[in-house]
């Protein structure tokens, strides 16, 4: 087969130079280098109605969209991929007068720099199946504003619009303007060692912020606003990057072991891992996402969703395991630090210990009054040494893992738990609650003992012991 045009031209449509299809037949192709590096960065599901809009309507719904948005010349690159794909379709259609007509009522509207590529992808039919591979297996990349991209995210999701979702989110991946925003800024705040004397409570103040994490490695600092912006915070340079926007209310962010990956999630199913160098991949699930968390060494991560949990290789952008068996929401989830085992809390009212290889439930955790008062458990968390596990259910309570036995079930006057954090020495659990109070419960001497800690009289968004035995407590409030 002749690839001397593949060589001289890689990149009529924007595609980098070397991204080379090194197969044409549907054999070939799935053979091909270039074919199985092809891995689709988002997933989207249209149910189109028994009037599914012709090629031509949904071309001209995208075109009046771009029209009205004339000041946003980005917006106008979509309509190369959407436009080429079309002819596509209707070529394998073999309908030569719908295409015809397409392509005589859209042409010329083509931005006035894609009209040579566009020109030839018509004329030419080794430029056409050349580039119709690339189109088949690779996303043409968008630079856009923050602002052209929720635009656009706006418009494909209206419900009548599924079909043209799917051709886009298909084809095209929108790369969002990095940009320093100084809007935001971080107050650190070291508190004096509190009246425990092993750890010392340290006081992160994010103004407006909705959830935080920060890295045990680095002095950055990760938040989520109520416009649904993921942002990086560098404490050293007092600078700020929007990393992502999600389409609706971010509900968790997850750092790896190494602060190298931040996971955040959303309450659409949108998740996205995000890693130090700059690289981003998004996904959808099929159903809400509630809480996450990256395992203690390596890139799995997890997350909550409803009635299940899943477990991802971020290294390989694939969900490895399933974990079903909670009637209900997942409320938190957490790694055991040997890696083998996760803990979850459900508003069913139970907490689950699977284990990682098999996916089975090895431990479950009921309410002694079950039957007559369903509880939702919650902030599951286990301990250093691995021996125990602790989660609330309205009372504070640590099991053994080894025997199943409840060694705690502490009322402790809160209601509502931000975080439940074990002592280095995994003789203690810290309580935190969302207001800000502190407590601590003692439970190896074979009493319980219950003990006020401090008072921030915040209203806290995360709070997490580190690598340096420092409880860090992330507070916000509104400007």
């Amino acid at each position: 087969m002749d690839y001397s045009y593949m060589v001289k031209n890689p990149s009529d449509f924007g595609y980098p130079p070397n991204t080379i299809p090194r197969g044409i037949t549907l054999d070939d192709l799935m053979k091909s280098n270039q074919f199985l590096k092809s891995f689709p960065k988002t997933f989207s599901i249209a149910n189109p109605s028994p009037n599914a809009l012709t090629e031509s309507k949904k071309y001209k719904k995208l075109l009046d969209f771009v029209n009205v948005h004339k000041d946003k010349p980005n917006l106008q690159q979509l309509l190369v991929p959407v436009f080429c794909t079309s002819v596509m379709a209707l070529k394998e259609k073999g309908n030569v007068d719908e295409l015809n007509a397409f392509v005589e009522d859209f042409k010329d509207q083509i931005p006035n720099s894609r009209q040579p590529a566009v020109n030839r992808f018509l004329k030419d039919e080794k430029v056409f199946t050349h580039n119709a591979c690339l189109f088949s297996t690779q996303n043409m990349n968008i630079e856009v504003t923050y602002e052209e991209a929720e635009l656009i995210k706006n418009f494909i999701n209206i419900q009548e619009n599924s079909d043209l979702r799917r051709q886009i989110t298909s084809h095209v991946e929108l790369i969002p303007k990095y940009e320093v925003v100084p809007s935001h800024t971080i107050d650190m705040k070291f508190s004096p060692p509190s009246v425990i004397k092993d750890i010392t409570i340290l006081q992160t103040t994010i103004p407006n912020a909705t959830q935080a994490v920060v890295s045990d490695y680095s002095t950055d600092v990760f938040a989520a606003f109520g416009n649904n912006q993921v942002m990086r915070f560098n404490g050293k340079e007092r600078s700020s990057q929007i990393l992502r926007n999600h389409s609706s209310s971010v509900t968790s962010l997850s750092l790896s072991s190494t602060g190298s990956l931040l996971l955040s999630t959303d309450i659409e199913g949108n998740y996205s891992v995000w890693s130090q160098n700059g690289s981003e991949n998004g996904y959808l699930t099929m159903s809400s996402i509630w809480c996450s968390c990256f395992a203690p060494q390596g890139g799995i991560f997890g997350i909550g969703s409803d009635q299940c949990a899943f477990l991802y290789d971020a290294s390989r952008n694939k969900m490895f395991r399933s974990l079903v068996g909670h009637l209900n929401s997942i409320s938190s989830i957490k790694f055991h630090p040997n890696c083998a085992l996760v803990g979850t809390t459900s508003s069913d009212g139970t907490a689950r210990i699977w284990d990682v290889r098999t996916g089975m439930t090895q431990r479950l955790f009921l309410n002694k009054d079950q039957i007559e008062i369903p509880r939702r458990f919650t902030n599951i968390a286990f301990s250093d040494n691995g021996q125990f596990v602790a989660y609330y259910n309205g009372n504070v309570c640590v099991a053994n893992i080894g025997s199943n036995a409840i060694i705690a079930d502490q009322p402790v006057g809160i209601q509502k738990i931000k975080s439940i954090q074990f002592s280095q020495d995994s003789n203690s659990v810290f309580i935190v609650e969302t207001n800000g109070e502190i407590q601590v419960l003692t439970f190896n001497s074979g009493d319980l003992v219950l003990k006020d800690v401090m008072n921030l009289s915040a209203n806290v968004i995360d709070a997490k012991r580190n690598t340096m035995n420092e409880l860090n407590v992330l507070v916000s409030y509104d400007l």
